[in-house]
């Protein structure tokens, strides 16, 4: 399993200058990557590749290049990124999930906040459910009137929107 990047033409929904990414030390399996908009360099979207240490980079050609590394708190080797960079302020929001496996998964997710432009980690929240459900996966969000809104799907069969105020997660931040 590999990570593919190009981009869809919007007139014909088709996959254009599609390549499978390649990174240095790459794992056999790769999936979770996340992307965002970086303020300091536009010109392309950037990725996360990890979250421990948070690697972040750009794509040259068909390969992955990491611009930065930054050392992140040990919970975060658990990590793996779900949602694309959303940006809220001065602020990148991603939502990351990480899997317990007892007598079976069980996912719990954290919001994962950087500084939009140092893109340095500024905090992150507590672990939570949307919906108290074993597996929960969730692949979207939006913001929009105080309110972050997921996309998630529930036990690999029921899909829903849950809408949740921003101000949860402030209050609900590790500091």
């Amino acid at each position: 399993m590999k990570v593919e990047y190009g981009t869809i033409n919007n007139n014909d929904m088709k996959c254009e200058n599609s390549v499978l990414l390649k990174k240095m030390s790459q794992n056999m399996i790769e999936k979770n990557w996340v992307m965002f908009n970086n303020i300091n360099d536009k010109s392309q979207p950037y990725m996360i590749y990890g979250w421990s240490p948070l690697t972040i980079g750009k794509v040259e050609k068909n390969n992955f290049v990491t611009t930065k590394t930054i050392k992140t708190p040990y919970l975060f080797k658990s990590l793996r990124g779900s949602t694309n960079g959303l940006e809220i302020g001065n602020e990148l929001w991603f939502l990351c999930h990480l899997v317990s496996y007892e007598d079976r998964r069980y996912y719990y997710h954290i919001m994962v906040i950087l500084d939009k432009k140092s893109l340095e980690l500024k905090n992150f929240s507590n672990m939570f459910t949307f919906d108290n459900n074993k597996v929960e996966y969730c692949l979207g969000m939006t913001y929009e009137d105080s309110n972050i809104n997921f996309g998630i799907s529930l036990m690999d069969k029921e899909t829903k929107t849950i809408s949740i105020k921003k101000q949860w997660f402030d209050d609900h931040l590790v500091r």
